[in-house]
């Protein structure tokens, strides 16, 4: 129910917010269900319902009432799709389409279509017009090239979306060991304590790999933790050292978008609509131990004194 309530949802905003009076076609006429019905009741009173309120936050409002309501959003997902591949191939273009670009364009099952390698739209599309669910390698295909967790895009359960596949590291030098082309991303959660930091490989214009246990960032640590500590700092000057900019592309996060990534609920390109601000440059201060006295003072004034005692860790414990 939430994939089509959020892929429902995000059509209509787009369409409302251009001030166009909704129809079936242009709302309903994105769905190849057998089952729907033009003259249903249910469709036409939904559309009206919206139609009928006169600005854009009374029909936003209206449109999450209706989605709410049981009999609504039974029939649409009963009615709209008739595979569970395409509903989730659906939902996963919604994921990627949360992540902003340069010239704010929408992915959709044509760009896809062409973009995997296919002759047509219709290598997918069939999906959408019969009720055949497609072979299970085809799945584990697409789920390879887009990142997707194949578990969930056969099964629909036991995994969300982009949950990582990859195997979860205590130490962060560990990484190395699954080393891939593609860029680094570093995406840090914003907070004052307790800081840690998601590894994130950008493989290709869509796919983005997560190493899903986040590294330690922060001085709230005993043993152990100290040990990672310095397995981050000796993670961060390894690729630093293979190539400077590895370290160029640093966002700063809320703490529920962290977890959700880490949980695979959204789609890992979203960071790329946060920004690092004036801390981009925080991975290279933080390799630069030791540092002098006078830097210390600025790094301080520009990162906080957590940063500074997560660096004096680092130094203690590597005898820098």
């Amino acid at each position: 129910m939430d994939l089509v309530y959020s892929i429902i949802s995000s059509l209509l905003y787009d369409l409302i917010k251009t001030g166009a009076k909704l129809t079936y076609q242009t709302v309903f006429g994105n769905f190849y269900g057998k089952e729907m019905q033009n003259g249903n009741s249910v469709y036409s009173e939904f559309l009206n319902e919206v139609n009928e309120k006169s600005n854009f936050v009374e029909k936003e409002q209206t449109i999450n009432n209706l989605l709410r309501n049981e009999k609504v959003i039974d029939t649409f997902e009963r009615e709209l799709y008739n595979t569970n591949f395409a509903k989730r191939l659906d939902y996963v273009i919604y994921l990627m389409n949360q992540k902003k670009n340069l010239f704010d364009s929408k992915i959709n099952l044509e760009y896809l279509g062409d973009w995997l390698g296919f002759t047509s739209v219709n290598e997918l599309k069939r999906y959408y017009l019969y009720d055949e669910e497609p072979d299970y390698s085809f799945i584990d295909d697409i789920s390879e090239k887009l990142g997707i967790n194949k578990k969930w895009m056969k099964y629909g359960i036991n995994a969300n979306p982009f949950k990582s596949e990859l195997p979860c590291f205590d130490y962060a030098e560990e990484i190395l060991k699954y080393e891939q082309d593609g860029d680094f991303i570093f995406a840090i959660k914003e907070c004052y304590t307790r800081c840690e930091i998601l590894i994130i490989k950008r493989i290709n214009e869509f796919k983005y790999t997560i190493f899903p246990k986040p590294i330690l960032f922060h001085s709230q640590v005993g043993a152990t933790g100290a040990n990672q500590l310095c397995s981050t700092y000796r993670f961060l000057k390894n690729i630093y050292r293979q190539k400077e900019s590895n370290l160029n592309e640093v966002h700063f996060i809320t703490e529920n978008l962290f977890n959700d990534l880490i949980e695979g609920k959204c789609y890992p390109g979203i960071v790329m609509n946060f920004s690092a601000q004036h801390k981009k440059c925080i991975l290279y201060d933080f390799l630069d131990i030791p540092g002098e006295k006078r830097m210390e003072e600025n790094y301080q004034k520009l990162y906080g004194i957590e940063f500074v005692n997560t660096q004096n860790i680092v130094k203690q414990m590597l005898c820098i």
